[in-house]
């Protein structure tokens, strides 16, 4: 394994913890887009959200659940909210990779465009904007950047 892929994983492991980076520096937003479109939601206050996220190559973010303890602060994680506080009923994650390494164990990614589908509960009939938070971090085979939050208001469909 190569000293760049060891130091990109422990970025990826310490991702709790500040990360000293010029002020320019690059973060995961800047090779991730996202985008979110929710159906229009049922009369029991369910409503489908589909995100999608363009990941530009030669980056990839962690699956969830990326499969290995020591990387689970990395793993791709969403959030919603809105005035009448969803809640988060499912998430279908796509099929990810796994990623075999003999070092720190393996490991799933993403890669790709990526499409999540979350099934959230409202308040029956509210029609107030939601807005969701994905936390994800990018690497590639020789560096990762430091991690990132995306926020993305939802369009209605």
């Amino acid at each position: 394994m190569s000293a760049c892929r060891l130091a990109c994983i422990a970025l990826a492991l310490c991702t709790g913890a500040a990360v000293a980076q010029k002020p320019s520096a690059k973060k995961s937003d800047s090779v991730v887009k996202a985008t979110a479109v929710a159906d229009k939601a049922g009369a029991d206050g369910t409503q489908l959200v589909t995100v999608t996220l363009k990941i530009e190559r030669p980056w990839h973010i962690y699956a969830n659940p990326v499969g290995n303890e020591d990387l689970v602060n990395a793993q791709t994680v969403l959030k919603f909210s809105g005035p009448d506080r969803p809640r988060v009923q499912k998430t279908e994650f796509p099929k990810s990779k796994l990623i075999k390494d003999a070092v720190v164990g393996d490991y799933k990614i993403l890669e790709g465009d990526v499409v999540i589908k979350t099934t959230v509960q409202r308040t029956a009939g509210a029609r107030g904007p939601l807005e969701v938070e994905v936390k994800l971090q990018a690497c590639s085979d020789k560096s990762c950047l430091p991690p990132a939050t995306i926020k993305v208001a939802v369009r209605d469909s």
